[in-house]
């Protein structure tokens, strides 16, 4: 039998553990004057590792550094900081997948500085890890079709888009999957004041 406080955990997880985040607007490079410091940050570990991705054989070409090799492309980078121990606090981990034309820089300040979710969690007690999808920021790309096409060896249709999103995209974006999921959006989650509604959770 579901009591409604372990029915609350559960929906408070499933928003919690892995979420997407919709922004209305694609926020300009904030500077360091911006950011507000929230007092000592007290961590157990932090650091960060990469998820291993795919071996391929890459020509001199494709290398763009006259040298042929093998290397590893869809490998995702991963960030982390785990708090000490609370009170005995025994949390799961939280994992936030930014979303798309974003990285994890989404995650740790909002646009004029104030706490982001990242360090919000953390200071909660608990562990929590950052991912920038593949090909995104950090976990770096696949270039060998573009180095190809400069070499003129396949020509320029063959090559990927590359998506750089506006302020007017991530507008359009999110109001398309707010309509699209009516009435499923859930309300603004009541986890941390400070906060206002840049950040859209969808479930």
């Amino acid at each position: 039998m579901k009591t409604k406080h372990s029915s609350g955990n559960l929906s408070y997880a499933s928003v919690a553990l892995l979420a997407f985040v919709l922004t209305p607007s694609i926020g300009a490079a904030q500077v360091l004057s911006d950011v507000q410091s929230n007092g000592n940050l007290h961590l157990k570990e932090s650091g960060s590792f990469y998820i291993q991705g795919n071996m391929i054989s890459e020509t001199a070409i494709e290398s763009g550094l006259n040298i042929a090799g093998i290397r590893m492309i869809n490998q995702m980078y991963v960030e982390f900081q785990k708090p000490q121990a609370q009170n005995g606090k025994n949390h799961v981990p939280i994992v936030f997948v930014h979303g798309g034309g974003l990285s994890s820089k989404s995650w740790q300040t909002t646009p004029d500085g104030r706490m982001g979710w990242y360090e919000y969690f953390v200071r909660q007690g608990f562990d929590t890890y950052l991912a920038d999808q593949v090909a995104r920021a950090r976990s770096g790309f696949d270039g060998r079709t573009f180095n190809n096409v400069r070499a003129g060896l396949v020509p320029p249709a063959q090559q990927p888009v590359i998506s750089l999103p506006t302020s007017q995209y991530g507008t359009r974006f999110v109001l398309q999957r707010l309509l699209a999921q009516f009435p499923r959006a859930m309300p603004r989650p009541r986890l941390a004041p400070a906060f206002d509604s840049r950040s859209v959770l969808l479930v």
